[in-house]
């Protein structure tokens, strides 16, 4: 009998890696056929984005900016007057805070926070000559979090999903070529491990802060 249930295992493991694995290459095939139908659209633009964001989780007892991670995915607009620009993307985001390092403190203790975000803003962008604004709402899920404490990455829990505020500006550079800052703040907690240390409002739990520095290329231009 025990044979038989490893089998099972085994065979079910097998199966839903191959489903997965299919979903993995429809999803790739599907956002590359509507960038290449976006681009070529005279309703809609699209754009690649990617660079580097940097971030502190709120409620860990650290403050400043101090640990990097890349930043990147698309962008699909759609020009709604003369003003207004409506954006939905797909992003892959590092997160997390690190504790800066004293070189002349020999006993200070290592302590990282990695979190790794699939994120889905919903944005609206207000052309403001030669600055647009930014802002919107996204939804991430979680693909990674993990902690240093000195003796390796280990995986801890945090929740599955973080509903944020994204608000940013950018400036155009030529034609095909925009730079953009955005900040990025949790709406709700994210998980429970530490104490709340800087949190306003005696807010419970700890929250995804941070900065994305990142390069747009405009498709189809």
């Amino acid at each position: 009998l025990p044979f038989h249930n490893t089998a099972l295992c085994n065979t079910s493991l097998f199966i839903f890696g191959k489903i997965s694995n299919m979903k993995c290459r429809l999803l790739t095939l599907c956002l590359l056929t509507a960038l290449s139908t976006t681009a070529q659209d005279r309703f809609f633009n699209a754009s690649l984005q990617g660079g580097f964001s940097f971030s502190q989780v709120d409620g860990d007892a650290l403050g400043g900016y101090n640990k990097p991670g890349l930043h990147g995915g698309f962008t699909i607009s759609h020009k709604l007057n003369e003003n207004w620009i409506s954006k939905f993307e797909l992003n892959y985001i590092q997160k997390g805070s690190k504790r800066y390092i004293d070189p002349e403190d020999q006993n200070q203790q290592i302590f990282i926070l990695a979190f790794d975000y699939l994120e889905l803003p919903i944005l609206l962008e207000y052309q403001w000559d030669p600055i647009d604004l930014i802002f919107g709402y996204s939804i991430g899920n979680n693909i990674r979090s993990q902690r240093d404490e000195g003796l390796g990455m280990t995986d801890i829990e945090i929740k599955s999903w973080e509903h944020a505020l994204q608000m940013g500006a950018k400036y155009t550079i030529t034609d095909n070529w925009e730079v953009e800052l955005r900040h990025s703040y949790s709406l709700f907690r994210v998980g429970s491990d530490f104490r709340n240390g800087l949190n306003i409002f005696n807010r419970v739990g700890i929250y995804n802060r941070l900065f994305a520095l990142r390069l747009n290329y405009l498709l189809g231009r």
